[in-house]
């Protein structure tokens, strides 16, 4: 009898540890201008059912001294994609120089710096890569900071050199509670 007590007290804290399912669902690379840019690896890599992974490798062919960023939160609802809490443009240059200055785009670099070689200002010199590998979803730590209900996230990156379009990053997440 007592084992049985203590089994279910050990399964009903281990549920109050699982917040729910995060999963990347999607991810589309798109180049707008391929003398600059070329994605060479764009995808998500499962694990199993409940786990995945982001990779995304970019080849520099041309020198940048200049970057910019667009990010836009979406949530999917009513047939279609919405915005949801932000959008902004950073420079990206700049947010190296002092990350402290830009509190958002610091939090996501935050879940992102483990993964990347993207942590310098500029330049970002020709015949290099940006990367983020192997990149998975921190589900504790996220909702901790974010809780939001379940439903289906966007993040959309649009990427810019001199005020031009070089190629966008979208993706979506899946939160099942």
């Amino acid at each position: 009898m007592r084992s049985t007590h203590l089994a279910i007290i050990l399964f009903t804290l281990k549920l109050g540890l699982v917040v729910g399912s995060l999963k990347f669902q999607s991810l589309e690379c798109i180049v707008h201008i391929p003398r600059v840019v070329i994605v060479e690896e764009c995808r998500i890599r499962a694990f199993n059912r409940t786990q995945n992974s982001l990779n995304l490798k970019v080849h520099l062919k041309e020198t940048i001294s200049k970057m910019q960023v667009n990010f836009k939160f979406l949530k999917r609802e009513r047939g279609g994609w919405h915005p949801f809490l932000y959008s902004m443009t950073l420079d990206l240059c700049k947010f190296f120089q002092s990350p402290n200055r830009h509190p958002l785009p610091a939090i996501i670099f935050y879940y992102v710096k483990d993964y990347t070689n993207v942590n310098h200002s500029c330049p970002f010199l020709a015949n290099t890569y940006m990367e983020l590998g192997a990149f998975q979803l921190d589900e504790l730590s996220i909702m901790k900071r974010f809780p939001v209900e379940a439903g289906q996230y966007a993040l959309h990156t649009s990427w810019y050199s001199k005020n031009q379009l070089i190629f966008q990053v979208n993706g979506s997440v899946n939160y099942i509670k």
